[in-house]
């Protein structure tokens, strides 16, 4: 179950990465899905739900709902050798965001 919600958390990401690429009306639910998902974050303590979730399935873990802000990126951009802060991921993730976000918006004015 684990690798089923990180195949659907991994979905996720490259949506809200790239979700400027596709055109309308999936624009509209790029436009709506970034700030939804940062309030989940805002209200959940700085967590994903999907990271949670995982984690929760995830026999090796003891505790789902520890914090581990990032998890999920942190681990996808340690196997490209990246390892980052937690300041610096943060920024990074809030930064990717914003860019994509902005270039949908763009797109449809």
């Amino acid at each position: 179950m684990s690798s089923i919600i990180g195949f659907i958390h991994l979905l996720c990401l490259v949506f809200l990465v790239f979700g400027f690429l596709f055109n309308s009306p999936i624009t509209y639910v790029h436009l709506l899905a970034i700030p939804l998902v940062i309030v989940q974050w805002w209200f959940n303590n700085n967590q994903c739900i999907l990271t949670q979730l995982q984690n929760k399935f995830n026999t090796k873990i003891e505790d789902p709902f520890e914090n581990l802000e990032g998890n999920f990126t942190r681990d996808l951009l340690s196997k490209v050798g990246l390892t980052l802060t937690d300041k610096q991921l943060q920024i990074l993730i809030y930064a990717v965001l914003f860019i994509s976000w902005t270039l949908s918006l763009k797109k449809l004015l």
